[in-house]
């Protein structure tokens, strides 16, 4: 340990703990990181803060910062600081922002653990009646993402445009939530949100945050020399999404698509191929045989059984992967290929969560209406159309090719 180094008690994947670090690494503050075991906890740490619990920061001048959320201001308002470091201190001073910290610290976390560990509580006393584990979820969701989506409605980030303490406060929280059923929350009907936590997820910051230490030792943290910002836009996949829709809307009946356009079918390879695609497990049975996986494209399927890429009997991971949520499918696309592009193909349900996060449609329009029992996502005022070409299929179909962008 070097003395004049700050060093921080941390557990990788403690959600207050992670607060900690990305301030840190937001400052450009180089520290020392003891990761430690939970069941082994470092006797200098308990010296040093009894409450046995992390994070923990000991300064080289021998004080001792016990709060997460304490480390955070020390982090962000040092003396040398710049002024857009300040700023993230500065901006979740806001007494929205104030309330939304300690509405995730206190009700929500409360919620929080008893969803993601209902064992743990079970026998648990209080003077109301007990929740049961939906309960827990649903006042929850009430209580903090159902606000936090409203927020994000009219900014990308708590700070405004450029995010502040109270985004990285609060963001290991609602990642945690949402890794409890992946597949749940992406259903729930909160798209700013959506698109909110999977720039941090995707974000530089949020990966040097996640760096694994060796457990029981002291590391000096990597990367830790210049501040770090919010998340990259540029440095994140991006999200498409291609289908082909009716007149009236509909995408398919009963699993499949209710014509036959072989036109569009080769423009669907021609856009597609060499880039990752992500689809539902239903719209991967819907394929021919014969073309599962799609060639010249890493396919993920979304499934919520565990066992499901096994069963394929499908080994090659360059061409099939599976994830339980769309999250999941994209963070596998932005690890496994160096393509930038993403393409959704479908079905509903995911167009519908993938919508939110998407910055461009490539939707084959059919001048036709058909009977069906899906339909394709709605796309708000904010999408603009930027491209169409006209087509008249060899069938006498007419058809176009749009391109909407956001």
């Amino acid at each position: 340990m070097n003395p004049t180094t700050p060093l921080l008690y941390t557990y990788r994947r403690c959600p207050y703990a992670m607060r900690a670090r990305m301030a840190l690494l937001v400052a450009g503050v180089g520290f020392d990181a003891h990761e430690i075991v939970l069941r082994d906890k470092p006797a200098a740490m308990l010296r040093a803060s009894p409450k046995g619990t992390v994070p923990v920061l000991v300064l080289p001048d021998g004080a001792v910062l016990e709060q997460s959320w304490h480390i955070v201001q020390w982090a962000l308002m040092q003396p040398n600081a710049t002024a857009d470091v300040q700023r993230w201190w500065s901006a979740a001073q806001t007494a929205d922002n104030v309330a939304l910290l300690q509405c995730n610290d206190g009700p929500f976390k409360h919620h929080l653990d008893r969803y993601k560990y209902p064992e743990r509580f079970a026998g648990e006393a209080g003077n109301t009646p007990a929740l049961s584990r939906e309960e827990h979820r649903q006042r929850a969701v009430e209580l903090l993402l159902q606000p936090l989506n409203t927020r994000l409605a009219a900014a990308p980030y708590l700070g405004g445009d450029a995010p502040c303490a109270t985004d990285i406060g609060l963001f290991p929280f609602v990642r945690q939530f949402a890794a409890i059923d992946p597949a749940r929350f992406d259903a729930l009907p909160l798209p700013h949100l959506h698109r909110w936590l999977a720039g941090w997820v995707h974000s530089p910051l949020f990966a040097a945050v996640m760096h694994k230490l060796p457990s029981n030792a002291v590391c000096t943290w990597p990367h830790n020399h210049r501040p770090m910002s919010s998340p990259n836009p540029s440095s994140q996949p991006r999200i498409h999404l291609i289908y082909a829709r009716a007149s009236n809307g509909v995408i398919g009946k009963d699993g499949t698509m209710p014509w036959h356009l072989p036109e569009d079918l080769a423009h669907f390879k021609r856009t597609t191929l060499g880039c990752p695609v992500v689809m539902g497990r239903k719209t991967w049975d819907s394929l021919p045989a014969r073309f599962r996986p799609l060639p010249g494209r890493l396919n993920v399927v979304i499934s919520r059984q565990a066992d499901w890429l096994a069963s394929t009997g499908f080994t090659d991971k360059n061409s099939l992967q599976s994830a339980c949520s769309l999250l999941e499918a994209l963070q596998i696309c932005e690890q496994t290929t160096s393509q930038q592009a993403v393409w959704v193909m479908g079905g509903a349900q995911i167009y519908a969560q993938a919508e939110p996060l998407a910055s461009r449609a490539v939707v084959t329009e059919i001048d036709q209406a058909y009977d069906g029992d899906a339909y394709a996502p709605t796309l708000g005022p904010d999408w603009r159309e930027v491209a169409r070409e006209r087509h008249v299929a060899a069938s006498g179909l007419g058809y176009s090719f749009v391109t909407y962008e956001r």
